[in-house]
Formats: structure tokens, sequence, C-alpha cells
């Protein structure tokens, strides 16, 4: 079976992006120091998301054109100051990094602006590219040390945020949301997670008064949390006869939960195999939907 063009895209996307993610734990976990290896590495992580984003312009359909512009330019901010992170010294390595970070963010919502037919979204990310904007004075005015904790420490945590979300958006990509909210509602799925979570609850406030061991409601629900999933971590255990009551009702409940999301699972594949675009190398059309389809819930998603 041929894999279709778009699906190599996304697979090099993903790996891009977790290298980035892997590079920018890196400087949060050792000292950077001028010199080091570590300057070319933060010019790697940097050129790691701009290939991530020209394998996300080439798979964006050719109808979202703002979408297109949008990865292409974020890459470019990003291929373009790697080099001279890499060489320059530390000092305007650190600068010149939150600068292309800032500037990716404004363009970022500037697209967004432009595309959101929504008035209200339109306020919102007008004001959120002005406020970001705003922080282009910083990296001239800020001292060395308070510059070196915004690119190591807050920089990486921010970009490492929207990495998640970007890969979770592309993980999620192919699950019909729709047909799985249809079956959630005929199996009656709702009600009963519903009153699980109430029964978890009850039970929370409830076993802190009889169990010694349960000391406050935040570790009855880490009690509880490990009955429902059958994980039995053994860090707590119920050890009156109205705790081990309580726990053999969440237990048996618990099972039941976890019977009724298999079998929405294997219902939800089950409905979603007649309606998944068939994977034949040779239908063009075919992997035209699959790809829109597919851009269309990463983009709900990351927005």
């Amino acid at each position: 079976m041929k894999i279709s063009r778009n699906n190599v895209l996304k697979g090099f996307e993903v790996l891009m992006l977790f290298m980035a993610i892997l590079l920018f734990i890196r400087f949060q976990t050792t000292p950077v120091q001028s010199g080091s290896p570590d300057q070319v590495i933060l010019a790697f992580a940097f050129a790691s998301m701009g290939f991530a984003d020209f394998a996300r312009a080439f798979r964006v359909k050719k109808s979202d054109k703002y979408e297109k512009v949008r990865y292409i330019g974020l890459g470019i901010v990003y291929f373009a100051g790697t080099a001279i992170i890499a060489a320059a010294s530390l000092n305007t390595a650190l600068r010149f990094s939150l600068g292309l970070y800032i500037i990716s963010l404004v363009f970022s919502r500037i697209i967004t602006v432009i595309k959101r037919p929504s008035k209200k979204m339109k306020v919102i990310n007008t004001i959120l590219a002005l406020l970001i904007s705003m922080t282009m004075v910083l990296p001239f005015d800020v001292d060395e040390l308070s510059l070196f904790l915004m690119v190591m420490v807050l920089m990486p945590f921010f970009i490492m945020i929207q990495v998640f979300v970007r890969l979770l958006a592309i993980s999620l990509s192919q699950i019909r949301f729709d047909i799985l909210k249809k079956i959630f509602i005929k199996s009656m799925a709702t009600e009963v997670l519903v009153g699980l979570m109430i029964l978890i609850i009850s039970f929370s406030l409830v076993l802190p008064t009889y169990e010694p061991s349960i000391e406050n409601f935040r570790d009855a629900l880490w009690y509880c949390f490990a009955i429902v999933t059958t994980i039995g971590f053994g860090d707590i255990a119920a050890v009156t006869p109205v705790g081990r009551l309580l726990s053999v009702i969440l237990g048996v409940y618990g099972i039941i939960v976890v019977a009724l999301v298999t079998s929405i699972i294997i219902n939800f594949y089950t409905e979603t195999k007649d309606v998944k675009m068939s994977d034949d190398s040779g239908d063009e059309e075919n992997e035209e939907k699959e790809q829109e389809d597919s851009e269309l819930s990463e983009n709900k998603a990351t927005e």
C-alpha cells in the first residue's frame, strides 16, 4: 500500500515538532554557556520549528490560502535567525531568539485576524497582537539575567505548550467527533459518566470521615481514581468496613463504565470505517477530501 503524500508530510511534521520539544527541554534542564554546543542546539530548535511549519504549509489544502501563508511565514521567521543564533555571542543569540518568537506570535495573530469571520475573534486576536507587539521592546531593555530566564525558561515553556497542542491536534485529526457524539447520545454514556463523577465526588467526601489513611478530600479523590481505573497504586488502602464497602461499590461501577467506554470505541470505529475515505493510492479525490477533513479538525483544535 502506497503511503500518501499528506501522510508523509504529517509524519515529518510530527518528527520535527517532537525534536523541538526535546531540544527546548534541554535548555530548561541544563545551564547554557557562551561558546558551548547549546547555542547551536538553540538554533536547531528553531530550525526544527521551521521545518515543521513548512511541512504543515505543504499539506494544507489549496483553498485555505491564509493557513498556507501563515505556516510558510512562520517557517521563514524560524529559519531566518538560525545561523545568527548559532554564530552570534550568547547575549545576541538570546535577544534574537526572543525577538523571533515574538514576531512569530504577532504574525500568527495577524493571519488569524484576517482569516476569522467572527467580529469577536477579530477583536480578541487584534488585542493579543497589540499586547504581544508591545513586548518587542523587552529584548533591548532587560538585563542579561532576566533575558536569560525569559529565553531559557519562559519561552521554551510556552513553545512546548504550543507544540503539544499541535501534536494533539494531529493525533486527533482522524477522529470523527460528530459520530462519536452521536454514539454517546444513543448509548446514554453521558448519563453513566455523570453518574460516575457524582459517585466519585460523593465517596471522596465520605471516605475521610471513616478511613484513617485518607486524611483529606484530595487524597480521597486520588484513591477513588485508582479504584475506578483499576490501577491500584497501593499507596492508600481502605481498612474499615465502610471504606471497603464503598470501594467495592465504586469498583463495580467503574468496571461497568470501562465496559461501556470500550463498546463506544468499538461502535465508533465500526461506524467510521464506512465513512472513512479509502486509502487507495489511485483515488486522488478521496485523498484530497481526507486532507481537508484532517486540516479542519487540526485547525479547530489549534485555534
